[in-house]
C-alpha cells in the first residue's frame, strides 16, 4: 500500500499539471474541472468490477494495471499520452485502495501514510521532481523498484484475501477522511516548497521539521491501528493539533513547529477514521467502499 501510495500522489499531481498545461489554454475551466474529476469520480466503479471479478482477482489486476501505466507513463515522451496515463494511474490507485479496503483492510491506513512520506523523501532525494517527470537512469530505477513491489506486495498478501459482505456503514464511514487528508498531503505536510514560502523559513529547517511530524505521526498512527482502544483518544489529539494549520497558514512566528504538528495531526486523524474499517469483523462491501473513496 506505500509504493502504490506514492505512485498515486505522483501521479495526482503529474495527471493535474499536465492537465493544465496541455489544455488549459484551449479548454473552460468547466471542462478542465470535469476531467480533472473524472478519474476520481470513476473509483465508484471499482464496486461491480470487484464484484464482477471477486476480490482476489481484483487486487491482483489493478495492483498490474497500475504498475504497468505507471511504468510506461515514466517512459513515454508524448504529452497527450502522459496525460492519458497518468490519469489511468490514478483511476487504478483508487480501484487498487477500494480492493485493499475489501480484502486486506490491516494496514491500509498506515500503508497511506508511509506512501505520502516516502512520496517527499523521494522529491527531496531528485531535487523536488517527481520520478516521471525524469529521464534518468536512477529515476528508472526507482520506478521500477515502486512498480515492482506493488506487485510483489500484492503477491505476499493474497494468502489473507477474504470474500467482501454487506456494507457495514458505521464502520467504514471514516473512508471519507481519505479525500481531505489526500488534499492536505498535496497542499500542505507534503509540500515542503510551499510551506517555506508561507513562513518564509529556510528550505533545510522545513524539511526537518517536515520529516520529524511524518515520523511521529506514522509512530503515534501504528499504535492507534494495532490497538484500536487507542483511537478515540489519538483522534481527538489529532483533531485538537488540526489547530496548527492555523498559525501554519498564517506564517506565525514558530514556523517549524506548527509544521511538524500539522503533520502529526493530519496522521492521528486518518489513523482514527480509518480504525473502524481495519477491524477484523468489518466486511464492507465493494460497493460501499467505492463510494465512499469516490
Amino acid at each position: 500500500m506505500a509504493a502504490a501510495t506514492t505512485i498515486g500522489i505522483e501521479e495526482v499531481r503529474v495527471f493535474l499539471s499536465n492537465l493544465v498545461w496541455g489544455l488549459g489554454e484551449v479548454s473552460s475551466r468547466p471542462v478542465l474541472g470535469a476531467i480533472a474529476a473524472a478519474p476520481f469520480a470513476l473509483v465508484l466503479l471499482a464496486g461491480p468490477f470487484l464484484r464482477g471479478v471477486g476480490p482476489r482477482r481484483g487486487l491482483w489486476l489493478t495492483a498490474a494495471w497500475l504498475s504497468a501505466a505507471y511504468l510506461a507513463e515514466h517512459t513515454s515522451n508524448r504529452a497527450e499520452l502522459d496525460l492519458g496515463l497518468a490519469g489511468f494511474c490514478v483511476l487504478a490507485w483508487g480501484w487498487f485502495l477500494v480492493a485493499a479496503l475489501v480484502t486486506i483492510r490491516r494496514g491500509v491506513g498506515l500503508g497511506l501514510l508511509m506512501g505520502a512520506s516516502l512520496d517527499v523523501a523521494l522529491r527531496l532525494g531528485l531535487l523536488t521532481l517527481d520520478v516521471p517527470w525524469i529521464d534518468h537512469p536512477l529515476a528508472t530505477a526507482v520506478a521500477l523498484l515502486l512498480g515492482g513491489y506493488v506487485i510483489v506486495g500484492t503477491h505476499r498478501v493474497a494468502a489473507v484475501v477474504q470474500e467482501t459482505g454487506e456494507p457495514d456503514w458505521r464502520s467504514i464511514s471514516g473512508l471519507l477522511a481519505i479525500g481531505p487528508w489526500l488534499a492536505v498531503t498535496l497542499l500542505v505536510t507534503g509540500n515542503p516548497p510551499q510551506v517555506a514560502a508561507r513562513l518564509g523559513s529556510s528550505y533545510g529547517v522545513v524539511v526537518g521539521a517536515l520529516a520529524l511530524g511524518h515520523a511521529a505521526g506514522i509512530s503515534l498512527a501504528s499504535g492507534t491501528l494495532a490497538r484500536p482502544i487507542m483511537s478515540p483518544g489519538l483522534t481527538f489529539l489529532g483533531t485538537l493539533m488540526a489547530l496548527a494549520f492555523i498559525p501554519l497558514w498564517n506564517g506565525w512566528a514558530l514556523g517549524p513547529v506548527w509544521a511538524a504538528a500539522a503533520c502529526v495531526s493530519a496522521s492521528l486523524m486518518l489513523a482514527g477514521a480509518l480504525t473502524g474499517s481495519e477491524r477484523p469483523s468489518v466486511r464492507g462491501s465493494a460497493a460501499g467502499t467505492a463510494l465512499l473513496i469516490s
